[in-house]
C-alpha cells in the first residue's frame, strides 16, 4: 500500500488558511535554523483520531514564530522567550503530531533541511524556557 503525502501548503491554501502564506522550508540543503524548524513542521500532520484543538494550533503557530525570529541565522539554537503556558502549547503540538512518512522520518535528507534537527531544536527551545534560560521575546 502506497503512502500518499499531502503538501501542507496546498491543503492549507485550499481551506483559505493564513499559514499557506508563510514561507516554507528551503527545498535544498540548508543549515539555517528557520529552514530546519519549517522542515519539521512540514514533516508532520495532526495525529489521526485527534481534533486540531486550540492548544495544538497555538503550538504550531509558536513554532512558526520561532522560525521567523531566526531569520537567516545558521547553526544556532532558537532563543525565543516562551511562557510556561506557551511551552505547554508547543509540547501539545509535538504530542498530537505524527510523521507524514513514519518509516523514513528519522533518516535525515541529504538534499533538504533536516526536519530531525528542527524537531530537536523545538524541544531544546522548550527546555531552555522551562529552565528560565529563554532569550528574546
Amino acid at each position: 500500500m502506497a503512502v500518499r503525502s499531502i503538501s501542507p501548503a496546498k491543503s492549507n491554501a485550499s481551506r483559505g488558511n493564513p499559514r499557506s502564506q508563510l514561507p516554507g522550508p528551503s527545498t535544498r540543503y540548508s543549515d539555517r535554523t528557520s529552514d530546519r524548524l519549517r522542515a519539521y513542521l512540514a514533516s508532520v500532520r495532526p495525529l489521526r483520531g485527534f481534533a486540531e484543538g486550540a492548544e495544538y494550533q497555538r503550538g504550531r503557530a509558536l513554532i512558526e514564530r520561532i522560525a521567523m525570529s531566526m531569520g537567516d541565522i545558521e547553526h544556532d539554537w532558537p532563543s525565543f522567550r516562551l511562557s510556561t503556558a506557551q511551552c505547554a502549547d508547543v509540547l501539545r503540538f509535538v504530542f498530537e503530531s505524527e510523521p507524514l512518512e513514519p518509516r523514513a522520518w528519522w533518516a535525515d535528507p541529504t538534499d533538504a533541511p533536516s526536519h530531525v534537527c528542527g524537531y530537536v531544536m523545538v524541544l531544546g527551545c522548550v527546555e531552555k524556557n522551562l529552565r528560565g534560560l529563554g532569550g528574546r521575546p
